[in-house]
């Protein structure tokens, strides 16, 4: 069973970019994925691990190739195989994207994970102020 925990920014942004690459290729096939992330490096000079940090123009250039209700789609397969990964009970939000799915996702890990771990003081809760965890 996958772990729930996600300990860093990093680890959630791999796993996002593990969700991608095996949902679209599930979907599409392996050729459609190189040629998705080869027009993504070309034409907005994102490599393959910078995609997480770049999800709005990923979502783009999806619907610019397969329009809206095929983002949506996508989008939802993507977020759903995320939290199979995490450990989370995937919920279906017509009006929710893929971004929004990730961030209610970091949200109840953030809770999780506050929960499992004890509060020691002002250091730990800086970092999670700034992002930085």
């Amino acid at each position: 069973m996958p772990t729930r925990v996600t300990r860093t920014r990093k680890e959630f942004n791999d796993e996002v970019r593990f969700a991608i690459n095996s949902s679209v290729f599930g979907l599409v096939g392996d050729q459609v994925l190189k040629a998705l992330y080869a027009h993504l490096k070309e034409y907005h000079g994102i490599a393959a691990e910078e995609i997480p940090y770049r999800l709005n123009t990923l979502l783009a250039t999806l619907e610019e190739t397969f329009g809206v209700a095929g983002v949506k789609t996508i989008g939802r397969a993507i977020a759903k195989r995320f939290y199979f990964r995490m450990g989370l009970e995937f919920f279906d939000e017509p009006n929710y994207s893929l971004e929004d799915y990730l961030e209610h996702a970091k949200k109840l890990l953030l809770d999780e994970r506050d929960v499992a771990e004890p509060q020691w003081g002002s250091v730990r809760d800086e970092r999670v102020k700034s992002g930085s965890i």
